[in-house]
């Protein structure tokens, strides 16, 4: 497969496939970031990267590159890199994906894919996705999509509510139906982020985590999350406290919640949106 570099072939059992792409589907940061923390927080090592070239647009997401000394020590490319993590237990391994969504050649970049996934005998596949919503910050709803009954017994399960969805689509989420053309068991987890505030979802972050581990039956501490989202939901609180016309949004929202779907592409007024990264910004400073 020579859209798959390997740097070295892990002995993997029964592995699980988590993956998520910076992109359109990535509200308050929420499959960034929890990706980045999984890898972190499992020591997860890169073994495989996808050819970046065929697939992307360089004059849209320009490589990153570091000069010292005025010589190029590095040139980082938007790319794909597959992470891993052997379970101490007899339970499932791990392979943890990051990626850049792809400009070009969609199915072509999902094919090569699932062959990866194929030949690595992957048992699961599960994506993380997130979008803007009628939701409020003090909720935490991540919502399924599935590619067959399996997939389908796994969300009742963890009693995760059917995704409603009519909008643009991501890459991930075309990674489910491909999956389901294929027989294979996908399950996305989506995040509902409400809109009215952008910046790093952490109480999301951590319902996505503490789900992928009850899948996983992998223990992994989400105490960091919950800790800094907690520390930010005070600010917020504070701030809605004495803003009228923020608390009477608020209001508003809470009485259409689950009445009509948002679509992404609905106008939100800069001025009714809070950023995160002002309050931590404020933090840092003081």
């Amino acid at each position: 497969m020579k859209e798959i570099k390997y740097f070295k072939k892990p002995e993997l059992h029964d592995p699980i496939l988590i993956a998520g792409f910076s992109g359109w589907a990535n509200a308050g940061d929420v499959t960034t970031r929890s990706i980045s923390y999984l890898t972190q927080k499992l020591n997860a090592p890169i073994f495989a990267e996808m050819e970046s070239d065929p697939y992307f647009n360089f004059e849209a997401n320009r490589p990153m590159v570091e000069i010292q000394g005025g010589q190029i020590v590095s040139v980082v490319k938007p790319q794909g890199r597959f992470h891993f993590y052997q379970s101490p237990d007899e339970g499932s391994d791990l392979i943890i994906f990051s990626g850049d969504e792809p400009h070009f050649q969609w199915n072509h970049y999902l094919h090569t894919f699932l062959d990866f996934a194929e030949e690595n005998s992957v048992s699961l596949i599960i994506t993380i996705g997130s979008s803007y919503d009628q939701v409020l910050h003090y909720e935490e709803k991540v919502s399924a999509i599935v590619s067959n009954p399996r997939a389908m017994n796994i969300a009742r399960e963890l009693s995760l509510p059917l995704l409603e969805y009519t909008a643009q689509g991501s890459v991930s989420l075309l990674l489910i139906s491909e999956a389901e053309d294929r027989d294979m068991t996908a399950l996305g987890l989506w995040a509902h982020a409400p809109f009215y505030i952008h910046g790093t979802n952490y109480k999301l972050c951590s319902k996505v985590i503490e789900t992928i581990a009850r899948i996983s039956d992998i223990h992994l501490e989400t105490a960091e999350l919950r800790a800094a989202w907690e520390s930010l939901e005070r600010q917020i609180n504070n701030l809605v406290e004495k803003n009228e016309k923020l608390r009477q949004q608020i209001k508003e929202i809470s009485k259409m919640t689950g009445t009509e779907p948002f679509r992404p592409s609905d106008t939100i007024q800069e001025s009714k949106v809070i950023h995160l990264d002002e309050f931590l910004k404020k933090k840092d400073d003081s």
